[in-house]
């Protein structure tokens, strides 16, 4: 299991993760949530930042493998790239896809630095040899060079594995999930000045580099046009999670020609863009799940505050919708990152039903009635994380899976429905007080 280990960076004070099949983050706004998401999800997908930097030029990177960390460093310092960050000079990061593949960024008052493992001699020889096809390209057939393309990506994936499908989708995406691809292209250019703004800080960038907003959003506005494209063959599969859909959005999604809309009755349709915040907010994550769950894809994603704008009714929905795709594909791993307890709690009763499958048998007509098999999830495949605030105004992150019970501690889910019923029964016996004084 892939592990993150974040100490001073940021909001963060600690945190320990484990990367599972399902990962959640919760806690109050500024916390860390996103560091950890984005910080995952920059791990996750530096494997094919360095592939596509390998294969990007006519002659090859054959240099590249001579400073890989180098390259890793860079595309990290300009991810995180908020002055902030630059100046900071106590943070450690280490992350592990296995127990003797990582990489550390330590930054120190005597500097920064990052280790790793340093890359195999198979995969020298076939940068090398791949150089020397490409500079030669007049006499190397499409089959040759494919060959080695594939090679190379393989060998990179042994040191540094990575699914070439990652998608993060970030909170507020509403406006990004109905953009034009033409009419705004977040993150495409790369500043001119962005070089000269690192090197005051004395790093050396010799790599095309990426600001974590700009390639975030960027990459989503992509992805999103392309779910555009396809999500009508998408819908004509009815399935559990197609189901579920139409009661999220409270309609049915439809096209004509490049408009969207969702269709409230027979003789009602409204236009996405005039439609509700919370059926923009959910409509691209909603198809996504139903693309992932019907095409067996490997993917990671990350799912900012999926619950937006959705009522409750609703946010349970979508929390199942999530462990029928877990369940229907097992190559996806999904990280989320929330405000409310709610959906953990959705989580809990989930959990607790593939418990009890354990002992009833998955096919018990009373379980299946109460949560049918498909929504029912194995407490192993779950990891969440709560952060707590220390003394110094930073946070922490705890795993809260009880381990006995084997589900959620109960107090992560209650804690504040407890401080609300509290004052109201304080209300309660402050408005009695008064009815009895105003009787005496």
């Amino acid at each position: 299991m892939e592990k993150l280990i974040v100490k001073n960076f940021k909001a963060i004070e600690y945190a320990e993760i484990e990367v599972n099949d399902l990962t959640f983050f919760i806690g109050q706004q500024a916390s860390g949530k996103s560091t950890l998401a984005k910080l995952v999800y920059f791990f996750k997908t530096l494997g094919k930042y360095l592939t596509d930097e390998m294969l990007s030029s006519n002659f090859g990177r054959e240099d590249l493998f001579l400073d890989t960390t180098n390259f890793c460093y860079a595309q990290f310092y300009s991810f995180f790239s908020e002055s902030s960050v630059l100046e900071q000079k106590d943070f450690f990061i280490r992350y592990e896809y296995k127990e003797d593949i990582f990489f550390e960024i330590k930054a120190t008052s005597s500097g920064c630095w990052m280790e790793g493992i340093p890359i195999s001699e198979l995969l020298k020889r076939s940068i090398k040899e791949y150089n020397e096809l490409v500079s030669e390209h007049i006499f190397a057939s499409e089959q040759e060079i494919n060959l080695l393309t594939n090679q190379i990506t393989k060998e990179i994936k042994t040191f540094i594995p990575y699914s070439s499908n990652n998608v993060y989708f970030p909170a507020g995406r509403s406006f990004f999930a109905l953009v034009n691809k033409q009419s705004i292209e977040l993150g495409k250019e790369f500043k001119d000045n962005y070089r000269d703004y690192l090197k005051n800080y004395k790093i050396y960038i010799g790599f095309d580099t990426h600001n974590e907003n700009d390639l975030i959003n960027y990459t989503f506005i992509n992805f999103c046009t392309y779910l555009k494209k396809i999500v009508l063959s998408i819908s004509q599969n009815e399935n559990l999670i197609s189901s579920k859909q139409n009661d999220i959005i409270n309609g049915k999604y439809i096209q004509f020609g490049d408009e969207e809309f969702i269709e409230i009755s027979e003789n009602i349709k409204i236009h996405l863009s005039n439609s509700s915040s919370g059926q923009q907010e959910s409509i691209r994550l909603i198809q996504d799940i139903n693309y992932l769950s019907i095409s067996k894809k490997e993917a990671f994603r990350v799912y900012e505050e999926p619950e937006a704008h959705l009522f409750p009714a609703s946010q349970k929905a979508l929390m199942e919708m999530i462990v029928i795709l877990l369940n229907s594909n097992t190559n996806v791993q999904l990280l989320i990152s929330t405000h409310t307890p709610y959906l953990l709690a959705v989580l809990n009763v989930l959990m607790k039903a593939k418990e009890l499958e354990k002992q009833l048998g998955e096919n018990d007509l009373t379980l299946d009635a109460l949560v049918p098999k498909e929504e029912r999830l194995d407490v192993s495949r779950v990891r969440v994380y709560s952060a707590k605030q220390t003394e110094n105004g930073r946070f922490i992150f705890e795993n809260v899976v009880n381990p006995n019970t084997q589900s959620i501690n109960a107090e992560i889910i209650d804690e504040v429905s407890e401080k609300i019923e509290i004052t109201y029964d304080q209300l309660l016996d402050l408005q009695s007080n008064l009815s009895n004084s105003v009787s005496e």
